[in-house]
């Protein structure tokens, strides 16, 4: 493993969840995990855990194996440390309780895509450039960096990043 990557890794172990140190000392230790070992160790949602070592900005590489009962499954190795995204250290931080007012108080009770006024309680703070682009900043936030979405289009903005992503990974390009 390369030097820069140990250490920045060594750091991360120190503030992660557990779920995220789980599959870091498990690539350290075997030169790899994959989904069916993590669902094995008791993560129910495996793709969660490995998305918490990505959210503290460490380089995984996902390729496709199959698994003991011949499904395709993904499997999981560092990637280089030129691809460390040292912004994203310590995880994604809880939004302060106030920001959900400043939002409502700028915008309204309105999903910022679909325009449609709905109740507080249906709406949900996202960020308006990806985390896994700009990362997180604990303390205040600056609500000019959020949007409120309704729960439905939040998971639907969610799921497409992650489908991007998984593109990127395997060496497909964003359209520009």
């Amino acid at each position: 493993m390369e030097k820069e990557l140990e250490v920045y890794i060594k750091d991360v172990l120190e503030v992660c969840s557990s779920r995220a140190a789980f599959v870091i000392h498990h690539i350290i230790e075997h030169g790899s995990i994959n989904s069916e070992q993590i669902r094995n160790a008791g993560f129910v949602h495996g793709a969660r855990a490995v998305g918490d070592v990505r959210d503290n900005g460490i380089p995984l590489v996902t390729n496709n194996i199959k698994s003991s009962d011949n499904r395709t499954i993904a499997e999981y190795t560092f990637g280089p440390a030129s691809e460390i995204r040292k912004h994203k250290f310590g995880g994604r931080i809880n939004f302060p309780a106030s920001l959900k007012g400043k939002l409502i108080e700028r915008d309204g009770l309105y999903c910022a895509i679909s325009k449609q006024q709905l109740p507080e309680k249906e709406l949900q703070i996202d960020h308006r450039v990806p985390y896994y682009i700009s990362g997180d900043i604990a303390g205040d936030r600056d609500p000019s960096d959020f949007m409120l979405l309704s729960k439905s289009l939040q998971r639907s903005k969610e799921t497409a990043n992650k489908s991007c992503n998984l593109g990127i990974e395997r060496g497909f390009e964003r359209p520009a």
